[in-house]
């Protein structure tokens, strides 16, 4: 028996799935299937899907890929943020997520503050991340904010 990982990367209603299509004979042809693959030997689950993820980033980018942005709850924790050039933490203050978690997520003013309390403070990422984006302000003030440090960072 060979072990397999299997990562489904979710954000809000959305997935990354990757669909095999370049493969001949591929048993997984024409299907769609999260980011994973065939255990190495000695390896962990968590480290079986860093090195998918990083082959598929050498496999963009040996393809002409130029940008690729990897969005992670554990990005640091997991060692994925070693793989990064810069890392960008999006703050914005405690009741404005509380807010937008309950619109989006249609939650109790408690549970969604009870899950921002479970988050780690702003000082973790103001300490780990290499760019920080307040996104206190109007999605247009926000957008404003991103297109200047993609200019910054990228030119």
């Amino acid at each position: 028996m060979r072990l397999t990982t299997l990562c489904y990367i979710e954000n809000d209603d959305s997935y990354l799935v990757l669909h095999r299509t370049k493969k001949a004979h591929d048993e997984n042809g024409d299907k769609w299937i999260g980011v994973g693959g065939k255990f190495e030997e000695g390896e962990s689950p968590e480290e079986c899907v860093l090195r998918e993820v990083d082959e598929r980033l050498r496999s963009f980018a040996m393809n002409g890929g130029r940008l690729a942005a990897l969005d992670a709850i554990a990005l640091f924790e997991s060692g994925a943020a070693s793989k990064c050039s810069f890392t960008v933490g999006v703050l914005a203050d405690r009741e404005t997520r509380i807010q937008r978690i309950m619109q989006r997520d249609g939650i109790s003013h408690e549970y969604a503050s009870a899950r921002v309390k479970a988050q780690k403070p702003d000082e973790y990422y103001e300490e780990n991340c290499t760019y920080i984006l307040r996104n206190d302000g109007t999605e247009d003030e926000f957008i404003e904010k991103c297109k200047l440090l993609y200019k910054e960072v990228l030119t």
